[in-house]
């Protein structure tokens, strides 16, 4: 799961747990005033009817006619009025209209007075259709008891809290999708940083440490993290450049040494007085420093190669010419080893570059071809232009690259285990060096092998307009 993802959980979460709270809290506040008001006005209505009967006792006409009244009138929560004689067991008064038929046949008796009791009537099979009652005693004129009876409709009430309901579940969900988009967006913004600095840290290479994040200036979380990248590219910037000079200066100074001995060795050979075993050992030592010279000016080479990010000077460069001037240099060592070397080319191959780095880079991609192909096999280079790209593709039939040297086969002084020893010659600087030409051309180089079914180097190079 990312980390974009693992924050919107946390943020919805967090919204959606103390959203559902707060809209529970405001509910429960409502329902609660809701129903404590119908009850206060429940107990009013029950107050106002022991005073009508005690304003009317003795003259039950006109009793009866007031009570009516308020019973039927159109009223906002219906009400019901009974007036029930214990002692006859009988109803002296009963207004019921919307509920009669569900009433008691002898009401729950309450208290005396101001303490009623409260009941619960069901009038129909909806949870909504309900009628409170509240019940009472009181002493009528000839000081019998009596019963009063007032009931009111809840199915006001519960509309009001349903509704209420389904509001705050309408704004739950709402602010639910707003804060998951929120949470999406504001986890974006937060990574977008993070991402842009992940980007920029994978274009990074050995040639371009020199670049640098770029700063919006706030000294945040994102701010430091910038900075210490930064910091860590200038240092790392710093130790390469130091084994690169390294590399420079060592290189360099071996070559007048190396010089030195290449020529005492040349003279001694060639004096008489040397005998002809020392003459022999002489020479095999000249071969080993003239390997010595090929990696010294291989390693010059490359940090000429590294320290430069561009091309200084280019010019127009025929690579059908290039391939045809190495056709001329090579025919005669794959002759040697009974190798069939073929180069074919098409028409439009010119590229903007430097006609000897590339050459440099064919030939040794040629050279490693004719070497690791045993004698009856062929070495072949195929030119072709398409979609503005040079292709040129260096085949042969040899011994192949394991699989687990073609991502290291670039690499500097790599070898494979058997196939590319010491003993069939080179430094392991060639296919180095082809690389970094082909990438200081705006090109690319890769390669595809099989162990036994030989070698294919790809080079693309920008075709020039």
């Amino acid at each position: 799961m990312t980390v974009r993802r693992k924050l919107l959980l946390w943020y919805s979460g967090v919204f959606f747990i103390s959203s559902t709270f707060l809209v529970a809290s405001v509910f429960a506040l409502f329902a609660h005033k809701l129903q404590s008001d119908f009850y206060s006005h429940l107990r009013d209505e029950y107050r106002e009817h022991m005073r009508v009967i005690q304003t009317y006792q003795g003259n039950p006409v006109a009793f009866r006619q007031a009570i009516s009244v308020e019973v039927l009138a159109r009223r906002i929560f219906p009400i019901s009025i009974r007036l029930y004689d214990p002692t006859q067991n009988k109803d002296v008064l009963l207004l019921a209209p919307y509920w009669e038929s569900f009433m008691p046949a002898v009401p729950d008796v309450g208290g005396v007075g101001d303490e009623p009791r409260i009941s619960r009537l069901q009038i129909g099979e909806d949870r909504e259709d309900v009628v409170y009652l509240l019940t009472g005693c009181f002493a009528g004129a000839d000081g019998e008891l009596m019963i009063l009876q007032v009931g009111m409709a809840y199915k006001r009430v519960y509309k009001r809290i349903l509704q209420m309901a389904q509001y705050m579940i309408y704004v739950l969900l709402t602010g639910l999708v707003m804060s998951v988009a929120g949470g999406w967006l504001l986890a974006g913004r937060s990574l977008d940083a993070m991402d842009e600095i992940a980007t920029a840290l994978e274009k990074v290479q050995a040639e371009s440490l020199s670049k640098r994040l770029e700063s919006s200036g706030e000294q945040d979380e994102i701010g430091r993290i910038i900075a210490s990248v930064n910091n860590m590219l200038a240092r790392l910037e710093q130790a390469f450049r130091q084994l690169k000079d390294f590399s420079a200066d060592a290189a360099h100074e071996l070559r007048t040494p190396l010089a030195a001995i290449k020529c005492r060795l040349e003279v001694a050979i060639e004096s008489d007085q040397t005998s002809e075993g020392s003459r022999q050992v002489m020479s095999d030592l000249l071969q080993q420093v003239e390997s010595l010279n090929g990696i010294v000016n291989n390693l010059l080479l490359l940090a000429r190669l590294d320290a430069s990010e561009r091309l200084e000077k280019t010019e127009s460069v025929d690579l059908r010419g290039i391939l045809a001037d190495l056709s001329e240099v090579f025919e005669v060592l794959a002759q040697q080893k009974g190798i069939e070397l073929k180069i074919l080319t098409g028409e439009g191959n010119i590229v903007s570059g430097n006609p000897t780095l590339l050459h440099r880079c064919f030939a040794d991609l040629i050279e490693n071809g004719i070497r690791y192909t045993p004698s009856g096999g062929s070495v072949s280079v195929v030119l072709t232009t398409e979609d503005g790209i040079c292709r040129t593709v260096v085949s042969d039939t040899g011994i192949g690259i394991k699989q687990d040297d073609l991502e290291k086969i670039f690499d500097r002084f790599y070898r494979g285990e058997e196939s590319r020893s010491r003993v069939t010659g080179g430094t392991g600087l060639g296919l180095s060096i082809c690389r970094r030409i082909v990438e200081l051309h705006g090109g690319s180089v890769s390669v595809k092998s099989e162990p036994g079914k030989g070698a294919i180097f790809t080079v693309d190079l920008p075709r020039m307009a």
